[in-house]
Order: structure tokens, then sequence, then C-alpha cells
């Protein structure tokens, strides 16, 4: 569903790297999903992994029918690993 926010050549650039076009961002999404059942898997969660995503201070520069984004995307998630002093 993410990947369809974007034009058929559209990018993304990620800690992982970048990916353009439609059908490589979908294939990152299900990268980093995998990564996430992972860190769940192994670390014994009690409960799912939620992970929640905030997209701050978005720049859009738009020149007839083309369009660019700059914006801060900030991941929130409870890792469930044992934290101190909460």
């Amino acid at each position: 569903m993410y990947a369809s926010l974007f034009t058929e050549d559209g990018r993304t650039q990620w800690p992982e790297g970048s990916a353009q076009g439609r059908e490589a961002i979908r294939q990152s999404c299900i990268r980093i999903g995998q990564f996430y059942d992972g860190v769940s898997a192994a670390s014994g969660a009690r409960k799912p992994i939620s992970l929640r995503h905030f997209v701050l201070n978005r720049i859009f520069d738009i020149k007839g029918d083309r369009a660019r984004c700059w914006a801060y995307w900030m991941d929130i998630t409870n890792d469930n690993l044992p934290r101190w002093p909460y």
C-alpha cells in the first residue's frame, strides 16, 4: 500500500539505501517487515512489534507536472526488549 503513494518512477531513500519505482519501493517495504519479524522472533516478544511512522517538515517543489518532496520520516517502535528504568 505504501508504494502506491509514489508515481511509477518515484524514488525514496532510507537507511537501507534507496529504491526507485513502485515495485522496488514495495520490495524494500517487504524486506523491512521481514527484518522486524526476525527481531520479534529472536527476542521472544511478548506482544507483536508496533511500528508508527511520522512524516515531518515536508517541503514540496512543484514545477508543472513534476513534483519533489523532502521530509523527515521518523519511526517509533516498541521493540519489546526489556528497558530500564521504564
